[in-house]
């Protein structure tokens, strides 16, 4: 179990990380707007992170670094990291589908590996046949994710009696254009919060050197980007009803995604 212990833990992730995608999924086919789920979602995860990190980390001394600039640095990682790559993967996923999200998001470990080389964080050598292997991985990985996003097979759908004509056939035909082009911009949209997500990863490995105290950054994380994602979601969606939250499916997503930050 040793040995098999972290393979194991990597397999379970990847099925929360699946739930995720897929809670994420109904409640934006059922209506939830996009930027109030995020919203919620840092909020919620706010919450939960300043209590801990004043319970678990109020020992511990304030960095010397710490500052203004630090502050600074903190918020706007934050906006790149959480609440514009949440608020696109968020349209991106109403756009395409559960599986190509799941797919994409994949290419993580890959396009962070690539940053981290590029900012030479990490150290490859293309001589070697390990740094050839992990060069060939990230292509490899990229290109698998392409096709899966680009590539329109045959569909499958089930019979129906419809009728005919040419007005059918033209709306038909309109729908079909409508739902490719959601398709690519949602596909662009997710490839585009893959590579935001990755630098989010690489540079907060690079801030923490500074600012080891690691549940007090996450906080100050979550509660930037919880009143941030409120001024996208408030310029966005002033009806109030898309604001209420029931004992339905969209507290369940809301809660479970939570888990997740």
């Amino acid at each position: 179990m040793g040995e098999l212990g972290p393979y194991l833990a990597v397999f379970i992730i990847q099925l929360i990380y699946s739930g995720m995608t897929l809670l994420s999924k109904a409640v934006f086919n059922g209506g939830m707007k996009t930027y109030v789920f995020v919203f919620y979602r840092q909020l919620i995860g706010a919450i939960i992170m300043v209590p801990l990190a004043l319970i678990f980390e109020r020992k511990q001394a304030v960095p010397v670094t710490f500052s203004f600039m630090t502050i600074f640095k903190i918020f706007m990682l934050s906006l790149l990291g959480l609440t514009l790559t949440l608020n696109v993967h968020g349209v991106a996923l109403s756009y395409t589908s559960a599986m190509l999200s799941g797919a994409i998001v994949n290419c993580l470990p890959a396009s962070t590996f690539f940053f981290a080389v590029l900012l030479r964080v990490e150290k490859v050598n293309i001589r070697t046949k390990s740094g050839i292997s992990k060069i060939g991985s990230v292509l490899l990985c990229m290109a698998g994710v392409a096709i899966l996003a680009f590539y329109k097979g045959p569909q499958l759908r089930i019979a129906r009696h419809l009728p005919s004509g040419y007005h059918h056939n033209y709306q038909q035909h309109e729908d079909s254009e409508s739902y490719d082009k959601k398709w690519i911009l949602g596909s662009l949209l997710l490839f585009l919060t893959t590579i935001t997500w990755s630098l989010w990863i690489v540079l907060q490995a690079q801030l923490l050197k500074t600012y080891p105290s690691k549940l007090r950054f996450m906080s100050i994380q979550s509660l930037s980007s919880a009143i941030q994602s409120f001024v996208i979601a408030i310029a966005f969606e002033r009806d109030i009803e898309q604001w209420k939250l029931g004992w339905n499916m969209r507290l369940l997503a809301v809660v479970y995604c939570v888990s997740l930050n």
